[in-house]
């Protein structure tokens, strides 16, 4: 167990609050640099400090000295109060803060993101970046150089950037309407021809709406069985690159008969496909996004293209929408 000794700062000194009254409060040392040092000389792991200022106004105030006192500790230190941007958690990160309380008041910091799978990935190297940690600490164990203690450094920083931006990511989701988690109502599409125009439409809206429930804005495209695009969809502010990309992933999900994820594999160097996105006047795409649209047979009745994020979204995306083209067919 390690028990950190916390430090709450009201105009830049150390204080003691009654019962969390700001109105009662007392001054229990000269100042917050001499009081944390001897908490670091008595044998503390970590040190804690509360801007109890920024807490109460809602934006940093004392974090000019917080600053200064961890430059000045040769132990890690935590802080919370008045963090409500991931520029002032990142700010205070650069400049040699460990770990933060809270990014919200009440804000649970072992919460585990499940809303947000930019949060969920983030959590993933998150335990990635502090296994290595580990492992370089103990091979170098014996070393003990200025060099591995930055290396050791510089990863315990990664992985406490990246709990940090899980964490933002994770309670915007939470707190934003649009990212609220009922599961929309889904129009059946007419089982006479599933890839008729007012079945795609109805489709590529309910995937756009799974897309702005993310906070992502995309392209979305969609070809019938022979290639012929459908319909393309462009979300407000979506890249102007995407539209291309989009319809080729739906050309090449279903020309292939495969998805684009799938095809990125066979095309890799050594690959049974390799230099295969080089034919096809460059329509060929080989990273994540393109699928195709199959009835509850398995037969393909054509492709879905989506683009405008980062490979692995654009993956997800395409399977959201694959799995919801077939919940959309009539059982």
């Amino acid at each position: 167990m390690i028990i950190l000794p916390a430090i709450d700062i009201i105009d830049r000194k150390p204080v003691r609050l009654y019962q969390g009254d700001y109105a009662q409060k007392e001054i229990v040392g000269s100042s917050v640099m001499e009081l944390a040092k001897n908490f670091e000389q008595s044998g503390a792991e970590y040190i804690h400090l509360v801007d109890l200022d920024g807490a109460k106004e809602g934006k940093r105030v004392n974090h000019e000295i917080i600053l200064e006192t961890a430059h000045a500790l040769d132990v890690p230190v935590e802080v919370g109060g008045g963090i409500r941007t991931m520029a002032q958690i990142e700010s205070y990160l650069e400049n040699g803060i460990d770990r933060f309380e809270s990014y919200y008041d009440g804000f649970d910091p072992y919460a585990i993101a499940t809303r947000c799978r930019t949060a969920a990935l983030m959590e993933v190297a998150r335990t990635s970046a502090r296994r290595a940690e580990r492992i370089y600490a103990r091979a170098d164990l014996a070393v003990g150089s200025r060099e591995s203690a930055l290396h050791r450094r510089y990863l315990n920083r990664l992985s406490d950037y990246l709990w940090a931006a899980a964490r933002y990511l994770d309670a915007v989701r939470q707190e934003s309407p649009s990212a609220a988690p009922a599961t929309p109502r889904l129009k059946e599409l007419n089982a006479v021809n599933p890839m008729s125009l007012s079945n795609v439409k109805r489709f590529m809206q309910a995937l756009e709406d799974e897309a702005q429930r993310r906070g992502l804005q995309l392209v979305i495209a969609v070809c019938d069985r022979e290639g012929r695009p459908v319909a393309v969809h462009v979300m407000d502010e979506a890249f102007i690159a995407s539209y291309d990309i989009a319809v080729n992933k739906a050309f090449t999900a279903v020309s292939l008969k495969m998805s684009t994820k799938e095809l990125a594999k066979l095309c890799a160097p050594g690959g049974s496909l390799y230099g295969l996105q080089h034919t096809n006047q460059g329509r060929i795409v080989i990273f994540g996004g393109g699928v195709t649209l199959r009835d509850r047979e398995g037969n393909i009745l054509g492709g879905l293209g989506v683009s405008g994020s980062t490979a692995e979204i654009d993956t997800m995306m395409g399977d959201v929408g694959e799995e919801l083209f077939l919940r959309m067919q009539s059982r």
